[in-house]
């Protein structure tokens, strides 16, 4: 009911209501908590607001009330019936409730029927706002803003975007009032405040529709823009808020008191929120450097996206009349406040003044993105433009899926590097212009044909080698020769897709053989020459039972005619290199099983073909005394093991770890010869012998590890036959 009263409340002139008649008086039956389960029972949720402590925080920060929350709090009232007259018939008692989620997003007033307990009805209160509006901005002229309308008592347009955007703008002074108008035509009505929202909806629109990113955290996190915020001038600045949006609070400039709400500031300032939700580089030094530059690179990209005229000044709009501007990403040294334009060089911020220089060190980063963009000469380097658009992007991936809370300038460079590498290909001109315009700003090296790893392995009679490339498989690379040399049996040159050719010489002689990737960007040369062959050469063990402390021996006849050294392996490990064929000073750890070995022989042309000794298990455990006894072995269908008394020596030995002293039989274990455990089997305490079957082992050698309860082991070998 509103009454419209005279100046001086005497008498109220007008009432304005519509009453509902006769309703009959009702009483609950159920309680306001019966009553609030029995709506969360019907509208679930994964997440509730009140569930979410950042969404609390926020409203309590919005309410000025630290009481507030989320948790549905229920108002006894008569409710109507949806669709319904408005007479008797029509209303019931119920609890209202506000139930608001977060997953799935939805906010309704839910009235519980405060008898039968059940949904009386429901009413959605996140309305769309998507009322198209038009607005004359301070420096962009008419534009097309959304707006949401503000219904009864208000009545009123407001600047909130929620049709495909998340943008709420405001006024940032005591309370942050809204923005109010009566129709969707603006025109210079609240221009500050249209000219940040259009911004905003600007900056949302880059990245959905060129990067394809719904808001800062690709999930529709809202941004709060709040206009002429008072106290803050000549500057903006970001925040993230605790409730999980992004705020951005702009001032007004010392001089005409003109908003800074221009489009690359505002772009800016959001930038800083998609930082905050991927890279989230940390404020401060090179990585608070980087986060300043990259918020410039993409308030320059809203710019350039939304008005014609653009230009590499950030900043420059609020300040036009006395020609002033923040950054200049094309001259960083002529900015408001002079920038390096090479890495810690003239300008370069070393103290700790302005965070580590997160502002004065941004320079070299700009430098770098409009040499990249535009070409350029610079520190000795040329660049040629990849045009700005392509510069843009490789930025955008780089800070959104490279570079890391502490990342540095070097950092940055590898992360466009790769970055480049998956937009453009490994040889492509962008990846070298990437390169070159780091150098140029003294970032790194300049681009150089990159040397591919070729990776030799000859055939035993030395006729023919494979060479493999450290490239990927589907990359397509020419192979050339010298003195004959076939590739595949072709002549050269061949270019074929892989990573992997025989090169053969049907003359004998040796030769080069050059591979080079597509693109000329990767290249390398590697010498064949005629080596001598390897008649059959066989690996045989020495010694294959030391004891601890005692080298393993191995042989490899015959010895390799034209060997300048050999290489020796265990399970794919280079463990000795010897001049002679011989293996005679590894020692091989008495705590472990051993693996398969191989040699290779080291030849004035190369590698020679590997040579496998096949596998091999020394068990040093074998030399050590133990107080255990295992029978029958071999074995076949069962197994006793025993625990046998002591000798007075043997206790002695014990001292010097020459002796394994078990005092029961707690666990027995079974491993094959690849070290895999085949079975396990466990005892009470104070076992000194158990008899067990063996039926679900196959027949072969096992390794018997056998355990007390007091971190004692022993390990023996059994041999079950069938």
């Amino acid at each position: 009911m509103i009454l419209h009263s005279t100046i001086d409340n005497e008498f109220t002139e007008i009432v304005n209501d519509k009453l509902s008649k006769k309703l009959s008086p009702q009483t609950p039956v159920l309680s306001e908590s019966d009553a609030l389960s029995h709506a969360l029972l019907e509208f679930k949720s994964n997440k509730y607001a009140w569930q979410d402590s950042l969404e609390e925080a926020e409203l309590k920060e919005e309410t000025k009330n630290q009481s507030e929350t989320y948790f549905p709090k229920g108002v006894l009232i008569y409710a109507k019936e949806k669709n319904k007259p408005q007479q008797k018939e029509s209303y019931q008692l119920c609890y209202k409730f506000v139930v608001f989620s977060l997953s799935p997003l939805y906010k309704k007033a839910v009235y519980i029927d405060a008898v039968t307990g059940k949904v009386f009805k429901d009413v959605d209160l996140l309305i769309k706002c998507n009322d198209p509006a038009t607005a004359t901005t301070v420096y962009n002229g008419n534009q097309q803003i959304i707006t949401d309308w503000k219904a009864f008592p208000w009545n009123r347009y407001i600047l909130i975007d929620c049709a495909n955007r998340n943008i709420h703008t405001k006024y940032g002074n005591s309370g942050n009032p809204e923005a109010e108008n009566s129709t969707t035509t603006w025109a210079t009505n609240h221009q500050n405040a249209t000219s940040a929202h259009w911004a905003a909806e600007m900056t949302w629109d880059l990245y959905s529709t060129v990067y394809g990113r719904n808001g800062t955290n690709n999930s529709n996190r809202q941004v709060k823009v709040l206009v002429d915020y008072t106290g803050l001038i000549d500057n903006a600045y970001y925040e993230y808020s605790g409730g999980g949006n992004d705020k951005v609070r702009v001032g007004t400039t010392s001089v005409g008191n003109r908003t800074i709400a221009s489009l690359d500031v505002i772009g800016h300032e959001i930038t800083h929120g998609l930082t905050n939700a991927t890279a989230d580089l940390a404020y401060e030094n090179e990585s608070g450097a980087l986060n300043e530059s990259f918020s410039d690179i993409f308030g320059f990209m809203v710019e350039r996206r939304s008005q014609p005229n653009f230009n590499w000044l950030i900043g420059e709009a609020p300040f036009v009349d006395n020609q002033i501007f923040i950054r200049d990403l094309q001259n960083p040294n002529l900015s408001g406040f002079a920038q390096p334009v090479i890495y810690h060089g003239t300008n370069w911020e070393f103290g700790t003044g302005d965070d580590g220089g997160v502002h004065t060190n941004s320079g070299v980063q700009n430098r770098w993105f409009f040499l990249l963009s535009n070409g350029g000469f610079q520190n000795g380097v040329n660049v040629t433009g990849i045009g700005i658009d392509n510069a843009a992007l490789i930025a955008w991936n780089t800070l959104v899926f490279n570079l890391g809370q502490n990342s540095n300038y070097s950092d940055s460079r590898i992360a466009s590097i790769n970055a480049t590498k998956w937009l453009f290909g490994d040889c492509s001109n962008e990846l070298i212009q990437v390169t070159n315009a780091w150098a140029a700003v003294g970032v790194g090296n300049p681009w150089q044909v990159q040397a591919i790893n070729l990776t030799p392995s000859y055939s035993m009679d030395c006729n023919t080698v494979t060479l493999l490339a450290g490239i990927p498989t589907y990359s397509t690379v020419t192979w050339t020769t010298t003195n004959g040399l076939l590739i595949n049996g072709n002549s050269s040159p061949v270019t074929l897709q892989g990573n992997s050719v025989d090169i053969s010489s049907p003359s004998g002689l040796g030769g080069n053989i050059t591979a080079t990737v597509a693109g000329g960007c990767q290249q390398n040369v590697f010498s064949f020459c005629p080596c001598v062959s390897w008649d059959y050469p066989v690996v045989s063990w020495i010694s294959s039972s030391p004891m601890p402390g005692e080298p393993l021996e191995a042989e490899v006849i015959p010895a390799h005619p034209d060997a300048l050294y050999y290489q020796w392996y265990i399970d794919g490990e280079l463990v000795e290199v010897t001049t002679s064929a011989v293996l005679s000073t590894f020692n091989w750890p008495c705590t472990s099983f051993g693996e398969g070995l191989s040699v290779i022989a080291i030849t004035p042309c190369g590698a020679t073909a590997s040579v496998n000794g096949g596998p091999y298990n020394p068990i040093c455990y074998g030399k050590i005394s133990s107080n255990v006894k295992l029978y029958p072995n071999p074995a076949t269908s069962k197994v006793t093991v025993s625990l046998e008394k002591l000798k007075s020596s043997d206790k002695t030995n014990s001292s010097s770890g020459q002796y394994v002293i078990l005092s029961e039989i707690a666990q027995i274990k079974f491993i094959d010869k690849a070290g895999t455990v085949k079975k396990v089997m466990r005892f009470e305490k104070g076992n000194q012998t158990v008899t067990f079957n063996i039926f679900d082992l196959s027949p072969d050698v096992y390794y018997i590890e056998i355990s007390d309860n007091k971190l004692h082991t022993m390990t023996t070998t059994l041999m079950i036959q069938k």
